[in-house]
This record gives structure tokens, C-alpha cells and sequence, in this order.
């Protein structure tokens, strides 16, 4: 989708005016909801969540925004760690945050995912 492709552009620069340039773009693409396919369409929902989640935005409509782009393509690694990240931040459930991540890492295992993973009991104060 164009729309999407254009949002994620415009997020890529830091810059308030792009951010809500994006997020209107991202919003068209989905709902225009002409995607060639399930990974576009993921992307687009993981591109407005991480809009939102730089412009302040709600959690809980970024969480939704992360959990719909793993509805939509479970093959998005980072939307799974981004997932359990935001969740984490918002409910302090590391079990379920956890679980977020664990997906992610079952689907493939990055760095990122396990420094993210490690993050959160750091931040409970376990550092085993």
C-alpha cells in the first residue's frame, strides 16, 4: 500500500510535522485496507504504533496498534517485542510481557528481543 510505504518514510524523520504527516498516511492505508498482503498490512499498524508511541500517544492504542500488526503477520518479530515492551511499561505484568517477547524470539531469535527481555527484569530489580 502506498499510503503505508509513504507513513513509514515520513517516520523515519524525527520531526513533529513528518510524525503527523505519517500517522495521517498510516491511517489512509488502513482505512483503504487494499493491502497485496499480510506482512504490508502488519507494517503498517507496527508504523502508526511506533508513531504514536513517539508523539506521546495512548499505550493502550499503540498496544492494541502492536497487537494488531502480530494478528496480522505473526512473522513480525520486532511488532511481538515492541508488544511486550509497551505492555510491560503500561501494566508491570512481566509474566504476560514476557509471553509477548517469547513469541517474538519462537518465530526468530534476535538480539534486540533478548536485550528487551533482559530490560524488563532489570528495571524489577532481578538481574540474575
Amino acid at each position: 500500500d502506498p499510503h503505508c510505504a509513504l507513513g513509514g518514510i515520513y517516520r523515519e524523520h524525527d520531526v513533529v510535522r513528518q510524525l503527523s504527516k505519517a500517522q495521517r498516511l498510516l491511517e489512509l492505508g488502513l482505512t483503504l485496507n487494499d493491502f497485496g498482503s499480510s506482512e504490508t498490512e502488519s507494517e503498517c499498524y507496527f508504523e502508526l504504533a511506533n508513531v504514536l508511541r513517539w508523539q506521546n500517544g495512548s499505550p493502550e492504542y499503540y498496544i492494541e496498534l502492536y497487537r494488531l500488526s502480530v494478528d496480522a503477520y505473526p512473522g513480525h518479530v520486532l511488532a511481538h517485542t515492541m508488544l511486550g515492551v509497551t505492555n510491560f511499561l503500561v501494566t508491570n505484568d512481566i509474566v504476560e510481557s514476557e509471553q509477548y517477547i517469547m513469541n517474538g524470539i519462537e518465530v526468530r531469535p534476535t538480539v534486540r528481543a533478548y536485550q528487551e527481555w533482559a530490560k524488563m527484569y532489570e528495571a524489577q530489580g532481578d538481574y540474575e
